[in-house]
């Protein structure tokens, strides 16, 4: 007759068997981590007029302990955005355009307030879209960290204008509440 016990991994278990079990359970844990390191997820940027944005970061290389995606002097930094109408109605014309900012930093003889756009390329280009109810757009955008870039903290800026139907036009820039380094 079997052993009755509070678990069933103690009943006919040898310390053999119990400890190739945590093994696998480690090395799966080890393995979805290694898959899952460098994708990042979508973050809610904003939303105006009935379009919510997302940005997703890709390509870093690590994250601070404050949640800021890091990424190395030298090397590019994409992400993706995507604006999605959450209305019935649908704009005649979306125009959209994001920027990477410094949160302000000064190195050798350099000087970047807070909110002047990084140097080299930060701004992507103006993308010109209708976007109907319930859809999405997505665009990619590469910024290559110039490699004598200051080592600080930045963030994004999603600029977006809408073209109603009735000839109005509203604009608004939506800031991302999640920052990246540069070392």
């Amino acid at each position: 007759m079997g052993e009755m016990t509070d678990t069933p991994m103690k009943a006919n278990s040898t310390p053999r068997a119990r400890w190739l079990l945590w093994t696998g359970l480690i090395l799966m844990e080890m393995v979805l981590v290694a898959i899952s390191y460098g994708a990042s997820h979508p973050i809610y940027v904003g939303e105006f007029q009935g379009l919510g944005a997302w940005v997703e970061f890709d390509n870093f290389s690590s994250i601070s302990n404050r949640g800021e995606y890091i990424y190395e002097k030298g090397k590019p930094l994409t992400y993706r955005i995507r604006i999605k109408n959450l209305t019935n109605e649908s704009p005649s014309r979306v125009e959209i355009q994001s920027s990477l900012h410094s949160d302000g930093m000064e190195c050798t003889g350099k000087t970047y307030s807070y909110g002047s756009r990084l140097p080299g390329a930060p701004l992507s280009p103006v993308y010109n879209t209708p976007i109907a109810p319930g859809q999405d757009y997505v665009y990619s955008t590469l910024y290559d960290i110039p490699a004598d870039i200051c080592p600080s903290s930045a963030h994004l800026k999603v600029f977006l204008v809408v073209y109603t139907r009735n000839a109005g036009v509203k604009s608004n820039a939506l800031v991302s509440p999640v920052h990246f380094q540069i070392r």
